[in-house]
């Protein structure tokens, strides 16, 4: 071999996750006289999934060589839990293969690692209890599209139970889909939701849970719906042993029954993962709790109509077929919805959702014009809603705020249907009988009256039958009570048809009265 012509310099580097030193050799300094293999990133990183299996192929037929372990054990990727006591067992047995393991630990002996999580025994009642295995990492002042995904990765990945921390992070997730992998995170109300997220879960962490669950025992799925998304929890007695959230497309526009509907389906399909005796589900609306009964106890035909009906039916059918192809038996209540505990798995918190800049997606500003807007609304003159959603078609985005604002200035519009004039508490009384007189019409049953109140002192009421809210017969009926009282020198009216016709204004001019518009 010869002289050495160099040395790799051993290095320590300290493992985040469990606070270990691990060894490792600098590569670096070599690396500089080696030409490297420039291989798709794509392929790479298909070749390192692939090894996952590999391993888990290799443990799998070296403990299956020895048949009484292979029944009282069962390995994961880097981790193996064996019963019985057969811990020291099976690493003699991996060595005679030539696979190294570490000494084994004992479930009882706090705390104990497994799967990346923390495990604990109470030694009252001997439960185990499993928490989060990781500290929560701290959020840096620049963040990027990949540290965020990375971030909520920490928070929720590899955990069995995580409450509201799932829909959470999913929501954080979606704010930042516009952006680039490695480019920093502009929007400061991103980095602030973020933010929240940690500091809540390191005040109170959702991550834990039992960790011996009793096995073909009955489970409850507690299941709900938002407009936002669709969430499950699996609980078994008091104690949660999984829940999971999916966010809802933002185009998703079905009806909620319909998202209820699906979240059952998935609630039904993770409780049959556990192989149970007995399942019930807990829904907090009653059309779906009555659709359920229905189509499992056949006391009655189903009933919904709409649009979506052949949605409805075409899910309760693959309902039933679970139930019938499992044959478990499941039983469908009712519960309101301040004691669902699968609804915090469907919300985050509402000043999210009312944040202008944080509900638009991240790292990309909109940059708008009233003048485009104003030209987009004079199209047709339609209200808010239909204008925002003209403009979202024409690639202008907007708040609901400022195209609002645009429509409340369109002239056009207020010609139609004027602002609202607001006038100052008391100042709608004078001093003077019989100078301001507010008037409307007024329905009793199925009669019509022209009410006339006078604003001056003596508050004078006067009701007038009227056979219809025409101009004319509003118009006759004040030309009689100016011929019997006279003229006001105001009137105070709202912008009807016939308080807005051509006939009131010759009337007006006729007895020199002012009209004002919007009386309060």
């Amino acid at each position: 071999m010869g002289k050495p012509k160099g040395l790799l310099p051993l290095m320590c580097v300290i493992q985040d996750n469990k606070k270990k030193i691990r060894p490792v050799l600098d590569y670096r300094e070599l690396n500089t006289y080696v030409k490297a293999s420039t291989r798709d990133a794509g392929v790479i990183n298909d070749a390192m999934r692939d090894l996952a299996p590999v391993m888990s192929s290799i443990l799998r037929y070296v403990l299956q060589q020895d048949s009484a372990l292979a029944k009282t054990t069962r390995g994961y990727i880097d981790d193996t839990l064996a019963t019985n006591g057969n811990g020291r067992k099976m690493v003699i047995h991996m060595k005679k293969w030539y696979l190294h393991a570490k000494a084994p630990e004992y479930f009882g002996k706090n705390p104990v690692r497994a799967l990346g999580l923390e495990v604990t025994v109470n030694p009252l009642t001997k439960e185990m209890f499993w928490k989060r295995g990781r500290e929560l990492l701290i959020i840096k002042p620049v963040l990027t599209k990949r540290d965020i995904f990375s971030l909520c990765g920490n928070l929720i990945a590899n955990l069995p139970v995580a409450g509201w921390l799932r829909p959470a992070c999913s929501y954080v997730k979606r704010c930042t889909n516009e952006a680039g992998w490695d480019e920093p995170i502009t929007n400061k109300y991103v980095i602030e939701m973020m933010q929240e997220v940690v500091d809540k879960a390191i005040k109170c962490d959702p991550a834990k849970g039992v960790w011996n669950v009793k096995p073909n025992a009955s489970l409850t799925a507690w299941c709900d719906a938002s407009s936002l998304a669709k969430g499950v929890v699996i609980t078994q007695g008091d104690r949660k042993i999984e829940d999971a959230t999916w966010l809802r497309p933002k185009s998703d526009a079905i009806h909620i029954n319909v998202a209820e509907l699906d979240a059952y389906i998935e609630g039904l399909n993770m409780e049959l993962k556990w192989n149970p005796s007995d399942v019930s589900i807990k829904t907090d609306s009653h059309s779906v709790f009555s659709w359920l009964n229905s189509e499992l106890t056949r006391d009655k035909p189903v009933k919904c109509a709409g649009q979506c009906e052949m949605l409805i039916r075409r899910r309760l059918q693959i309902f039933e077929k679970l139930v019938e192809d499992y044959v478990i038996n499941v039983t469908v209540r009712w519960v309101p919805t301040t004691k669902n505990i699968a609804d915090e798995l469907t919300r985050v918190p509402t000043k999210w959702i009312k944040n202008k800049v944080a509900t638009q997606e991240c790292n990309t500003i909109y940059k708008y014009d009233k003048q485009q807007i104003r030209k987009i609304h004079s199209l047709a003159h339609m209200g808010v809603s239909k204008s925002m959603e003209l403009c979202m078609r024409a690639g202008i985005h907007v708040t609901r705020d400022t195209v609002k604002q645009v429509v409340a200035e369109c002239n056009e519009c207020n010609s139609i249907d004027p602002n609202v004039m607001f006038w100052d508490k008391g100042n709608l009384v004078v001093s003077k009988v019989w100078k301001r007189v507010a008037c409307d019409v007024t329905h009793v049953d199925s009669s019509l009256y022209l009410t006339c109140i006078d604003c001056g002192p003596s508050r004078y009421t006067l009701w007038t039958p009227l056979s219809d809210e025409s101009a004319t017969m509003v118009v006759q009926a004040l030309e009689t009570i100016w011929s019997t009282l006279g003229p006001s020198s105001e009137v105070l009216l709202d912008n009807s048809k016939s308080f807005r016709s051509q006939l009131m204004q010759t009337m007006a001019a006729k007895w020199e009265i002012r009209l004002i518009y919007r009386a309060v």
